[in-house]
């Protein structure tokens, strides 16, 4: 095994964050990522099935932890692949989060169901994870604007960018000449990741991010000032972040945060960035 994995990704000035691997089941989990993240499965396969596949992740990964992402809404099902999850986090480092979660209350709901799948793996007398870690994808600006509700009932965010900035700003993702209008450089998309993280670290939770921005070295000044803590992307592009975040220093980048926030278009908050890169 690679000793690359066991890097710690941290700024010149000390601020370590996670560099996590974006992935589906059937890719390539690189040596140097420190763990999965947004993996889906097939939800609609039986418990036993769905057991044997995150058992198979699982043991892959030499204890790397493993965030799955749950969008499975039939209760029947949903239930089907929470059971096999508590079940493989008694071998393994693996947590759950819930998506499109837009108030306190759904996500309540979510645990409930959570609890429920816990009672009958009691009855039966099934081995697993009493105290498995749940997560909100942030994709949906209520889920940012009530990020401290929300972190009080969960134990880490995930912001997917793309869908947040899809859902702010009214585009649908492949309408390239509408999101060119809606780029990531719109002051309102930088304030609804501020708050989400901010809702997090004060509810004293962590806060991740996925999505195209994270793999643009443009915006990792911006996205370290915010107080990132996990940012995940292709395993392809993990190396070169690395390499990225070590030479910045996070006291300069939260600086720029600072002066980023009192501007109002577009293309002084590009040029900003821009700027910062070539310094």
């Amino acid at each position: 095994m690679s000793n690359d994995k066991n890097i710690v990704t941290k700024t010149n000035d000390g601020y370590v964050v996670e560099l996590f691997a974006n992935c589906k089941t059937n890719d390539k989990i690189e040596e140097y990522a420190e763990g999965i993240s947004i993996l889906e499965i097939d939800s609609k396969l039986e418990e036993k099935e769905l057991y044997a596949k995150y058992e198979e992740i699982v043991d892959s990964l030499d204890e790397r932890p493993i965030i799955v992402k749950i969008t499975e809404k039939d209760k029947d099902v949903l239930k089907n692949q929470l059971k096999a999850m508590l079940r493989v986090a008694k071998i393994g480092d693996l947590s759950i989060m819930f998506s499109q979660i837009a108030c306190a209350n759904e996500l309540i709901e979510y645990k409930e169901i959570l609890e429920e799948c816990k009672i009958e793996l009691e009855k039966k007398e099934i081995p697993y994870k009493k105290h498995l870690k749940i997560g909100t994808v942030v994709e949906i600006p209520s889920s940012a604007l009530l990020s401290y509700e929300l972190g009080k009932e969960c134990d880490f965010f995930f912001i997917d960018i793309n869908s947040l900035m899809n859902y702010a700003f009214g585009v649908k993702q492949n309408n390239k000449k509408t999101t060119d209008k809606y780029m990531e450089f719109q002051p309102s998309l930088i304030k609804l990741i501020q708050q989400a993280i901010q809702g997090a670290h004060d509810a004293g939770i962590y806060c991740g991010i996925c999505g195209e921005m994270v793999e643009n070295k443009l915006y990792m000044p911006l996205l370290i000032g915010l107080g990132l803590d996990q940012f995940s992307m292709n395993s392809s592009k993990i190396l070169e972040t690395r390499n990225a975040i070590n030479q910045l220093d996070k006291s300069e980048c939260k600086y720029l945060v600072e002066e980023i926030l009192q501007l109002r278009k577009i293309e002084d908050i590009e040029y900003k960035l821009k700027q910062f890169a070539q310094n």
